[in-house]
């Protein structure tokens, strides 16, 4: 398994410039996927499923109280399931928040990197030329290109430190391609979310159920998938729908649902008589139940966090 401090003996080897490659690489990789998810959100089977969302969301989204329905979440779910679309299209977006997630983690190894360096080397704040130091002492020629090459290496410790907010370049690079009229189809992404959400609980419970099975099924079983919902929230920031997903009260909807459908449970009712995304909801049921109100009506927050531009 890779880790930080793998990449940063990596960057130690061959210098700071697999940085740059890495985020070259990520930002083709992710080119060819929004070809993919263009083209998914173009399909007339989906679009007209999303227009039917959005006259409802603009309907009802001026009341105090809204949150989408767990119902209308479910029934998406359903439809573009049948198509066979919706799971290869939460697999791209999982794809996609993994490549992410290894930009993050070279980010992340080249900072470890770069303070693990700096700490032998002088106060950046203490304006100081070594290279003119040599030449006023009169020092040899070689001592002088000595300096010379120390403050370049310096230099380029600096500017690997201060250039290393690669998701703001991936961010920026997409967003305002992404935001031009030829792609208003675009636009109503953020109505798609609870179905994928729903989705994504679902394969994850089915993926936990295989590891405690023996077989073939076992071999490809999984237990997570962290890249899907970093894939949610850079999609949310390039599309710049962040708002409008928050305005779908969506976490705290989900999570009134789910306790509900616990307290019918308790009250003895039939399983069967419960919706069929419930048992993909139990896989992060336990954590929405603990939430309270106001930590519900910021786990939005998170997603902006992780993708925040600084």
């Amino acid at each position: 398994t890779v880790n930080v401090k793998h990449v940063a003996n990596s960057i130690r080897t061959h210098g700071t410039g697999i940085m740059n490659a890495t985020v070259n690489f990520a930002y083709q990789y992710l080119a060819q996927k929004f070809v993919v998810f263009y083209q998914f959100l173009f399909d007339d089977h989906i679009k007209s499923r999303l227009v039917k969302e959005q006259r409802f969301y603009k309907e009802h989204k001026i009341r105090p109280d809204y949150g989408y329905p767990m119902a209308r979440a479910e029934k998406l779910n359903k439809d573009i399931k049948k198509l066979s679309f919706l799971d290869q299209f939460r697999s791209l977006i999982s794809e996609m928040g993994n490549s992410l997630g290894f930009v993050r983690m070279v980010s992340l190894g080249g900072l470890h990197y770069c303070t693990t360096a700096c700490g032998s080397i002088p106060d950046q704040n203490i304006k100081q030329n070594f290279e003119e130091a040599a030449r006023s002492l009169h020092l040899p020629s070689l001592a002088v290109q000595a300096g010379q090459l120390l403050e370049k290496a310096l230099n380029s410790q600096k500017l690997s430190v201060d250039e290393s907010s690669y998701f703001a370049i991936l961010t920026n690079v997409f967003y305002q391609e992404l935001q031009s009229n030829g792609n208003v189809h675009l636009k109503d992404f953020f109505l798609m979310v609870p179905a994928l959400t729903i989705n994504a609980a679902d394969a994850m419970h089915q993926s936990k159920e295989k590891l405690h099975k023996r077989g073939r099924d076992a071999v490809n079983a999984m237990s997570t998938e962290d890249g899907f919902a970093l894939g949610i929230a850079y999609i949310l920031k390039v599309l710049d729908q962040d708002k409008q997903f928050n305005s779908l009260h969506w976490f705290q909807s989900a999570r009134v649902h789910f306790l509900a459908e616990r307290t019918r449970l308790q009250d003895g009712l039939d399983m069967d008589s419960i919706g069929s995304g419930m048992n993909g909801l139990q896989v992060w049921s336990q954590k929405l139940a603990l939430l309270s109100k106001e930590e519900a009506q910021n786990m939005q927050t998170v997603c902006e966090q992780i993708c925040e531009i600084h």
